[in-house]
């Protein structure tokens, strides 16, 4: 499987990884225009070249696909000459081209500024709680037991990370390490200290990134039904309604999957594409210089020979009858 994906997809393969190229083509476009001093004494900066569209379909090679294949044989390869435990690293790849997956894939990638913002703050309002839970409150941490370290503020700032998270209802539970039983005062200032863990962490912060994820899975949603609407009311190739081809045609579905199959507009394209300029004849020359172009005109736009040529748009066809009914 893994030879199979390299093989069928080389052709769409691009050797770069995306995140530098996206950083270095920050660092330019802000030196550019921020610093233009800058970009005059450092004229090496003009030569990164941009992000371009590409012909055809890519796939960057350090990317999560390629580099969970290769991941997917190593451990095969490991789990047949040593443990068999390895197996179960290999149990992700069955759930790679199901839409459900591909829909949190993509929710996450979508948002992961703002998820990865989110995260720093979090880790950012812990470190404070650790740093005043090492400063004025290491003698309610027990290490015996309970195994809360504070010693350093190392210690005591992955014990609350770690008790925080998991319990959500305060830093650390109520003990009374080292104190002389139990005291209200002392009692009091930590309801206080949990009750502000509790809101600000565990309910408004961790709400938030749920919140996100929620709202992202929601618009992935809906930008899937109206694709689904569009593909099924409307013509992708002429953009005529379905309406049209009922009643003075042969059927919608009949005019999608024969008379303007997009398929066949790819393959006319990449026909045309692999040929030799001097072999086009007079259609595929046309058609190849508007496409060179990025025209669009050799497309039947709100044409289509089933309904005998020309298709008003509804607008047009609104203003026409409005235009009849004043003549009259």
């Amino acid at each position: 499987m893994v030879v199979e994906y390299f093989v069928c997809e080389k052709p769409n393969f691009l050797y770069e990884v995306p995140i530098f190229k996206t950083v270095v083509n920050g660092i330019k476009n802000c030196i550019r225009n921020d610093i233009p001093l800058l970009s005059k004494k450092f004229k090496w900066i003009d030569t990164i070249e941009e992000s371009k569209d590409s012909e055809c379909f890519d796939i960057y090679l350090f990317s999560f696909s390629p580099i969970y294949r290769v991941l997917f044989l190593f451990f095969s390869l490991l789990s047949i000459g040593t443990f068999g435990y390895f197996y179960c690293l290999c149990l992700p790849y069955i759930f790679l081209n199901i839409d459900v997956m591909q829909d949190i894939v993509k929710a996450i990638s979508r948002r992961r500024k703002q998820l990865f913002l989110m995260a720093c703050f979090i880790l950012s309002l812990l470190l404070i709680y650790a740093v005043l839970s090492f400063a004025i409150m290491s003698s309610f941490f027990d290490p015996g037991e309970n195994n809360q370290f504070c010693t350093t503020l190392w210690q005591c700032y992955i014990t609350v990370i770690r008790e925080g998270l998991l319990d959500g209802f305060g830093a650390i539970s109520v003990t009374y390490v080292g104190q002389n039983g139990a005291n209200f005062k002392i009692y009091l200032w930590r309801a206080v200290f949990d009750l502000i863990f509790f809101v600000v962490i565990s309910t408004i912060s961790l709400e938030v990134i749920t919140a996100i994820l929620v709202d992202t899975f929601s618009e992935l949603r809906q930008e899937k039904d109206t694709a689904e609407k569009d593909q099924k009311s409307v013509c992708f190739v002429c953009g005529i309604d379905n309406d049209d081809f009922e009643r003075r045609g042969k059927g919608f579905a009949k005019h999608y999957h024969s008379d303007h199959n997009i398929y066949s507009y790819i393959y006319f394209i990449l026909h045309i594409k692999s040929m030799s300029p001097h072999d086009h004849n007079a259609i595929e020359k046309y058609v190849s210089d508007k496409f060179g172009n990025d025209e669009i005109e050799f497309y039947p736009l709100h044409k289509a020979k089933v309904l005998g040529g020309l298709v008003l748009k509804k607008k047009d066809m609104k203003g026409m009858i409005d235009e009849m009914l004043v003549n009259t």
